[in-house]
């Protein structure tokens, strides 16, 4: 029997949309009798057909985005029934160095509540073209550059560890 796999994001400019796409396609290369469906967790209904269950969120002002937050708090009992798997992008790891590792990896604590096996934070990008107005001025008042800075590589290998190891 096929496993299933939903991935759930919460994204500001599109960068962390585009990584839980990315993550989907790596694991069905990885493995092709899985079924990985992926959505913003804004449109998440039913969840219990899933075997493995990831969430991906922005992290913004130090923190998941609210409607990740919001989606972990509603469905947390089905959640804890489940194999979860979580992981965040956020500015802050554009630069790596112990420093920002250390404090970005506090930025996971929020999704310690559903208990997932696995977390990941990777480095993420912003276009300030994709922001509301508000969100743009905050992003351009603390300074936080444009760009991309994920590394897409990192990202696939870690999708294709987590599917080996829990599908």
């Amino acid at each position: 029997m096929s496993k299933k796999v939903l991935i759930l994001f919460a994204s500001r400019s599109g960068s962390t949309a585009d990584t839980a796409t990315i993550i989907a396609h790596e694991m069905k290369l990885k493995q092709k009798e899985i079924t990985v469906d992926v959505l913003p967790v804004k449109k998440a209904k039913d969840i219990t057909s899933y075997d493995l269950i990831i969430l991906g969120s922005a992290i913004w002002m130090g923190k998941p985005l609210p409607e990740m937050l919001s989606f972990i708090k509603s469905y947390l009992p089905i959640l804890k029934t489940k194999k979860v798997v979580c992981f965040a992008l956020c500015m802050n790891l554009r630069t790596e160095n112990d420093k920002t590792i250390k404090e970005s990896a506090a930025y996971l604590t929020p999704f310690s509540s559903c208990t997932p096996i696995e977390t990941a934070i990777f480095a993420g990008g912003v276009d300030y073209l994709k922001l509301g107005f508000f969100a743009r001025r905050i992003v351009k008042m603390v300074k936080s550059p444009q760009g991309d800075f994920r590394n897409i590589d990192k990202i696939k290998t870690w999708a294709s560890d987590i599917i080996v190891k829990y599908c």
